[in-house]
């Protein structure tokens, strides 16, 4: 809860001058801007909610709720509703696994590498892009 908290709070502080100067970097331009902004002023609560549940989306999911200036105490409502799912199944799978879990973090060793190496070259190529685009 309190990372989640810290990120609402940049997003809160830095807003739109962060993404009108950032933001192209991020393919996010004035229309996409207001588009998620109407986005997030309709659908933020159940983004916030639904987003702690899934694995990418709630790392990120602060920020916007942040830049858009949702409410604190209803972010942090469905921070925590959200995260309360999430955390069960963590739990779960660590009863389930168990020992099993040294096995099993072997492999996702493999997975981790291959997953860099795949977000490296992703990045360079968005970078490519950005730059001879501007050219």
């Amino acid at each position: 809860l309190i990372g989640s908290l810290l990120a609402y709070v940049v997003g809160f502080k830095v807003g739109k001058p962060f993404v009108e100067k950032y933001g192209k970097y991020l393919l996010i331009g004035e229309k996409e801007y207001a588009r998620i902004e109407g986005f997030f002023k309709e659908y933020g609560g159940a983004s916030v909610l639904i987003g702690r549940m899934l694995p990418a989306v709630r790392t990120v999911i602060s920020l916007p709720a942040g830049i858009f200036k949702m409410n604190i105490r209803k972010f942090t409502l469905y921070t925590v509703i959200g995260s309360i799912p999430w955390n069960l199944m963590l739990t779960y799978a660590g009863y389930i696994l168990g020992e099993k879990w040294t096995q099993l973090s072997k492999q996702f060793e493999y997975i981790d590498i291959i997953a860099v190496i795949v977000l490296i070259i992703a990045a360079i190529a968005y970078l490519h892009y950005v730059h001879s685009s501007s050219r």
